[in-house]
């Protein structure tokens, strides 16, 4: 396992998944979104099925260093609502990858504001 990170741009909506969390969990045409029973953790996996809970990845993302966006109003707010933050502001969720699972999992509970010169740190 190794770590890495998840930012959320919730006046926007967005939600920035790294290259690096897509390429360690097996380089997937799609990915879906899970939350766990406690609502601290988010996990990002694999998913086969086109559906309304997946989210297919670009090919562009593997081909370079873009990093994939998603836009989904839902889980912006879910976990915003669940985390009390602020819709006005920007957070980075600090994470781990296990290559063996092929899943990525994000602590939503240890998230901390992205302020304007720490994009990237």
């Amino acid at each position: 396992m190794y770590e890495t990170k998840i930012s959320f741009y919730l006046k926007s909506n967005r939600v920035h998944i790294y290259t690096e969390v897509l390429r360690a969990i097996g380089s997937p045409k799609r990915i879906c979104f899970m939350i766990g029973k406690n609502g601290r953790t988010l996990l990002i996996a694999p998913y086969e099925k086109r559906d309304f809970k997946s989210h297919g990845v670009p090919d562009k993302v593997y081909k370079s260093v873009v990093s994939m966006e998603i836009n989904s109003i839902r889980l912006c707010r879910l976990i915003a609502e669940a985390h009390n933050w602020d819709i006005t502001r920007s957070y980075r969720v600090p994470g781990k990858i296990n290559i063996k699972q092929n899943v990525a999992v994000f602590d939503l509970s240890n998230a901390e504001i992205i302020r304007k010169n720490s994009i990237g740190k």
